[in-house]
């Protein structure tokens, strides 16, 4: 074997160099001598990185950190990540996607920030961070405390859970929501299925209990009986019962109905010029159990006015429905009419037509019958043509 010292060859089994001395270490001792110092410096680096891993999350579990994160949140708008630090129990209609439709969080334009301190109270269950930060539109400094609370259950069972104890979110438990009789609920976009209709309901309408919503604006879509699909924002307070009231059209039946008018508005105009009784067109507008008797009166009334004035004829050129409310099982429209009109007048012997535009508001009452708007009653349709 050679000497590691100085080179020289040895006899087989010498414990000491023949030249210079120095102890000499066998090939396999030399093995198990390299091996160790690997394990060694694995066993470094291992716990360098427990260490490493360690520190990191300790700090990223920290009061200040999630205080920080939870700041920043709410400055960007970042809802997701605002619902995540608010440990929300989900029960159906307090859902994050319910929490992004109800509250609605506006970005703050953030141009700097620093935290201030951050300190745990006596007992080490609660902590209060403090940032300052300025804003874009404003260049005074502002700041704000965030409140935190430790839960009793670690994270990865070493590491402290905090949670931020400053929850502007609210919520109303069993909620009750009252509707038409037989009629289908959704309340943003979840269907209320049968599990959450109470037995006790009334012969006019049903009762629908929540177990829990939060505070805030919901959008109701109500589909009757007969089809017809009805909306409206419901608003959650501290009372726990709501009757939905004024309840209005879909955007896409408005649109409907604002196809429909002018085809009804231009025959009702042209029918009472020609001075047609209300028997003669009665049979465009009679269905299956209809009531027309208002109907009738107004028309009446409205004809004659019309047809002994000097109205020749009148062109729809728009209308825009304005409002649309249910009540009493029909519907009340309010449409803002843009129209042309021709009228004529004698001057010396002479008859001369005159066209002229203008516009006004007429209402009209429909029922919904069989997938289709039937109207039942008309007011306030222009009568005087000067």
């Amino acid at each position: 074997m050679f000497c590691e010292e100085c080179g020289q060859k040895n006899a087989k089994g010498s414990k000491f160099c023949g030249s210079c001395g120095a102890k000499l270490i066998s090939r396999k001792e030399f093995k198990l001598d390299s091996k160790s110092k690997k394990l060694s410096i694995m066993a470094f680096v291992i716990l360098l990185l427990i260490f490493g891993c360690y520190s990191f999350l300790s700090i990223k579990y920290s009061p200040k950190e999630i205080a920080k994160d939870y700041f920043l949140a709410t400055m960007n708008a970042n809802s997701d990540m605002i619902y995540h630090y608010l440990n929300i129990e989900d029960k159906g209609f307090t859902s994050k996607k319910i929490f992004n439709k109800v509250y609605k969080i506006t970005k703050k334009n953030l141009v700097n920030y620093s935290v201030v301190s951050s300190e745990k109270s006596s007992d080490g269950l609660t902590a209060t961070v403090k940032i300052n930060y300025t804003l874009s539109d404003d260049s005074s400094v502002k700041d704000t405390s965030i409140n935190l609370i430790k839960n009793s259950k670690n994270k990865y069972l070493i590491f402290e859970n905090w949670e931020i104890a400053d929850k502007f979110v609210d919520t109303v438990s069993d909620f009750e929501l009252k509707v038409p009789k037989n009629s289908k609920v959704m309340v943003e976009d979840i269907y209320l299925s049968k599990k959450y209709k109470e037995k006790n309901s009334s012969s006019l309408e049903d009762v629908y209990k929540l177990p829990e919503l939060f505070k805030g604006k919901y959008n109701v879509s109500i589909t009757l009986e007969n089809g017809l699909k009805l909306v409206n924002d419901v608003t959650v307070s501290s009372y726990a019962r709501v009757g939905i009231s004024d309840l209005k059209l879909s955007s896409s039946d408005v649109k409907v109905l604002e196809r429909k008018l002018p085809d009804m508005i231009e025959g009702l105009y042209a029918s009472a010029v020609e001075g047609k009784s209300f028997d003669d067109i009665k049979k465009n507008y009679e269905y299956d159990g209809c009531n027309l008797d208002d109907f009738e009166k107004a028309y009446t009334s409205f004809m004659k006015t019309v047809h002994d004035g000097n109205l020749k004829k009148l062109e729809v050129k728009k209308v825009s429905i304005s409002s649309s409310r249910y009540a009493d099982g029909l519907l009340k429209i309010t449409a803002d009419v843009d129209f042309k009109y021709v009228v004529s007048s004698k001057l010396l012997g002479d008859e001369k037509e005159t066209t002229s535009d203008s516009d006004d508001t007429m209402y009209f009452t429909f029922d919904y019958y069989k997938g289709d708007f039937k109207l039942v009653n008309i007011s306030s349709m222009v009568k005087f043509f000067i």
